[in-house]
């Protein structure tokens, strides 16, 4: 599961195709991002080597805010495509838009390492969608929750201008959204 080399995800069932540059470890993610990443994944169509024909694939890129990005392709969005991006030896919070493949790849990381070495984070944008989506069909709740995520941008806003990090008035919008 853990590092790169032989990869079941990729077209060919051969070395997957990470970006990698001198002096990063197992696994495609730098040393410099172990403590927090973003992870995501994007859909691109590829011509599939002796098919001549395309198929679905798949561009991942995990990065650290305010750090470098690294980008992996793999035939597949399954949960083991993040065990040749994201090493064995990572702890910290990985950021991701709520797919499935990310708390199936947190569970087996975290078994593995015997305790909880990766906290998975949501995104607000996914989570904000749901709740946009909603606003026929529950408006005061769907419009109370799309309020309180418009002041988390507003401070996540303040705080690029003045590029700084997260005050404490962020904290307290967070628990009242679990009504």
């Amino acid at each position: 599961m853990c590092g790169a080399g032989r990869c079941s995800c990729s077209p060919t069932g051969g070395t997957h195709g990470c970006a990698e540059a001198p002096g990063w470890g197992r696994g495609c993610l730098p040393q410099a991002a172990r403590r927090a990443s973003e992870a995501r994944q994007t859909p691109i169509e590829y011509l599939a080597p002796g098919h001549g024909e395309t198929k679905p694939g798949h561009l991942w890129a995990c990065a650290r805010p305010g750090g470098g990005t690294v980008f992996a392709w793999h035939a597949s969005r399954a949960a083991a495509c993040l065990g040749h991006i994201i090493p064995c030896g990572f702890h910290g919070t990985v950021q991701s838009d709520g797919y499935a493949a990310y708390p199936a790849f947190v569970r087996r990381h975290n078994a593995a390492a015997g305790r909880e070495a990766i906290t998975l984070s949501g995104c607000w944008a996914h989570a904000r969608r749901g709740f946009h989506e909603a606003r026929e069909s529950a408006p005061r709740t769907a419009g109370w929750l799309l309020r309180h995520i418009a002041a988390l941008y507003q401070i996540e806003a303040h705080l690029r201008e003045r590029r700084t990090g997260p005050p404490a008035c962020a904290k307290p919008c967070v628990p009242h959204t679990a009504r």
